[in-house]
């Protein structure tokens, strides 16, 4: 398995992100849920549901969309439909089954999004992204702000609190947490020393979203892998 922080090339890289991309969509990197592999094909029909607590002001909504809708074109080039459920029945029992003492366990609600019948053709449903903004801290971890993942195809916020108030910071966020739904597993300061690259503390992909824009490195990361998956 490839050391991320070993020197290689850049066609090592490149194929190295194109094996784990592969690897994800044939089902050996896919969460197995009850003994069914559910395989991420969340954005096949161009879908993105957005639901969230009544108490998110709508400004934050709008902030939240067009920052993920920005960095999707500006990466995959892929257009997405965004459909604003507010305050839906469904969405608010998913985020009640994943509460735990008033805070978000976010693998409970990523298994609930990938296995809802709303996105199984079988049983009336379409394919789609979720993205839910909630009012209520993650699990155990008052610090971070979002949680996304590619194989989940989904994505959710914690804004307790007045944190919907720093816009500047929570775009940044968003940028960062659609980096990882587009496929980037990992983040910039995980991998170093790449062929071609110089390392950028302000890529958006550090640990710490210190910047808006991804560096060359990333930006490549995430064309790579949708060469791959489409």
């Amino acid at each position: 398995m490839w050391n991320p922080r070993q020197p290689f090339t850049h066609d090592e890289f490149r194929e190295h992100v194109q094996i784990i991309a592969h690897e994800t969509m044939t089902g050996l990197r896919t969460p197995a849920i009850n003994g069914k592999k559910y395989l991420p094909h969340w954005w096949t029909q161009g879908e993105i549901r957005v639901s969230w607590d009544s108490a998110i002001p709508q400004e934050t909504i709008n902030l939240i969309v067009d920052s993920v809708d920005e960095r999707i074109r500006e990466t995959a080039g892929i257009k997405f439909n965004f459909i604003t459920l507010g305050d839906h029945p469904s969405a608010a029992e998913q985020v009640a089954s994943a509460t735990i003492n008033g805070q978000i366990n976010v693998e409970q609600l990523f298994t609930s999004a990938l296995s809802e019948s709303w996105r199984d053709q079988n049983r009336g449903g379409r394919q789609h992204a979720d993205i839910y903004i909630t009012t209520k801290p993650f699990f155990n971890d008052a610090v971070s702000w979002g949680a996304s993942s590619f194989k989940y195809g989904t994505m959710v916020f914690a804004l307790y609190g007045q944190r919907y108030q720093n816009r500047n910071f929570l775009h940044r966020v968003t940028l960062h947490e659609t980096n990882h739904l587009l496929g980037m597993y990992c983040h910039c300061d995980d991998y170093l020393n790449v062929e071609g690259y110089n390392y950028i503390p302000e890529c958006n992909m550090h640990y710490s979203c210190f910047g808006f824009d991804l560096c060359p490195k990333c930006m490549d990361f995430i064309r790579h892998w949708w060469e791959q998956i489409i």
